[in-house]
């Protein structure tokens, strides 16, 4: 039985509100949603909504073949851009290429589009909305089509830069009793000038708790694990080394996913692990970035896109340089020397195609990496012209850090 017009509305407003204020548990926890969803009764009823709500903006997207300005695709992008990713009215407005009078429109028909999906969900009696189970936020999650990943917080999360001084002062002094367990002695030698390094505490905290948790019972034979952590002249480099371990002490399953996580989450903080483990030695040599390391020139006429590119930027190993004027861009790319240049299409006087073209027959420019960045669905043009990678706009944290990776990793790791 369809949910009536009236509750609908209701609906949607109710959404709204709680959309607007998703990352306010006690404003969460005081939604009509709680009663609307039944979870009045679990023991954290606002993470549970604010799941609830995000996979229902996901169901939202529309399937690949969907032309993509569409009003489908255009009422998902207004929703997940707006609350989800938490981009500014005006930002998602220059991103979509609209108005923000039309983009409050879109909104207006997404939050219709997405009351109707979310009480497809739940139990109807009587023509009203009646309570329905938790579980429903994980039918929705499947109803995505995409799989869980517990380590997708960690690469949409804002970073600050990082003090390794003093998280590995706070890791060594964590796994002291684990060393003496192993009657290891954990000989630790920090330079005190180390620079700031992009990557999130609590992920840089776990690979050094994994690496730890496997090398101190490895060196229980020699009874002493030393780790250093010194400047480079990209960053910082943590080392850890025993000179003897355990005879024939196969790596176990649990050691090898220890490793293993430990890897990948140095790959998201744009660091680099190198394990050697034999029957005779343990070395582990973990790598980081400083922040700001990497110059990228961001060509765009909109400040609200420069500044979200920038915040996207803040605490990495990026540092992003914007420019309004097109006219300027292959002067200032001269000066600045960037690793890499973004490039919108739309501008005023020069547009985007012209100045790819200058930029790739200019000899001091002509090697350095363009992102073409645009509202428009042209990537095999641009790429047919010489940009080196395409992103279309409204772009995530996530899209956007991803591509600079791309050109990084291409580049080798040393920056400039």
């Amino acid at each position: 039985m369809p949910i009536g017009v009236s509750n609908r509305e209701q609906l949607s407003k109710d959404l709204r509100e709680a959309l607007t204020h998703l990352r306010d548990p006690g404003h969460m926890r005081r939604s009509p949603l709680v009663d609307t969803f039944g979870l009045e009764k679990g023991p954290d009823a606002p993470a549970a909504l604010r799941r609830i709500l995000v996979e229902g903006v996901k169901a939202l997207k529309p399937d690949p073949g969907e032309p993509s300005h569409s009003p489908a695709w255009r009422r998902y992008e207004a929703l997940y851009y707006r609350y989800v990713q938490y981009f500014s009215q005006l930002e998602v407005a220059d991103q979509l290429g609209i108005s923000t009078r039309q983009l409050r429109r879109e909104e207006h028909d997404a939050f219709d589009a997405l009351a109707d999906l979310l009480a497809s969900k739940l139990v109807v009696a009587s023509g009203d909305v009646a309570s329905a189970p938790e579980p429903q936020a994980s039918d929705m999650l499947q109803a995505t089509g995409e799989p869980t990943d517990n380590l997708a917080w960690l690469r949409e999360t804002h970073d600050e830069p990082t003090d390794l001084h003093e998280l590995v002062l706070a890791v060594v002094a964590l796994m002291r009793p684990l060393g003496a367990r192993h009657r290891v002695e954990l000989d630790v030698e920090i330079k005190a000038a180390l620079p700031p390094v992009s990557g999130h505490p609590v992920a840089i905290r776990q690979i050094l708790l994994n690496l730890l948790g496997v090398a101190l019972p490895r060196a229980s034979a020699c009874g002493v694990l030393s780790l250093r952590a010194a400047p480079t002249t990209t960053g910082v480099e943590v080392s850890l080394r025993c000179e003897r371990t355990a005879p024939r002490q196969p790596l176990s399953a649990d050691d090898a996913a220890r490793l293993d996580m430990a890897a990948r989450l140095a790959t998201i903080c744009s660091g680099m692990l190198v394990v050697d483990v034999t029957d005779e030695v343990f070395t582990a040599s973990l790598t980081f970035e400083a922040v700001g390391q990497w110059g990228v020139l961001v060509v765009d006429d909109t400040p609200g896109a420069i500044s979200l590119l920038q915040r996207f930027a803040a605490g990495t190993r990026y540092r992003v340089h914007g420019i309004r004027d097109p006219q300027s861009v292959v002067d200032a790319a001269v000066e600045l020397a960037p690793r890499v240049i973004v490039l919108d299409v739309m501008m005023p006087q020069v547009d985007g195609w012209e100045l790819l073209g200058r930029l790739r027959l200019h000899p001091a420019t002509g090697d350095i990496p363009v992102i073409v960045y645009t509202v428009l669905a042209q990537e095999e043009l641009a790429l047919s012209l010489g940009a080196s990678d395409f992103l279309r706009k409204p772009v995530t944290r996530q899209a956007f850090l991803a591509a600079l990776e791309r050109q990084a990793s291409r580049q080798g790791q040393e920056p400039r």
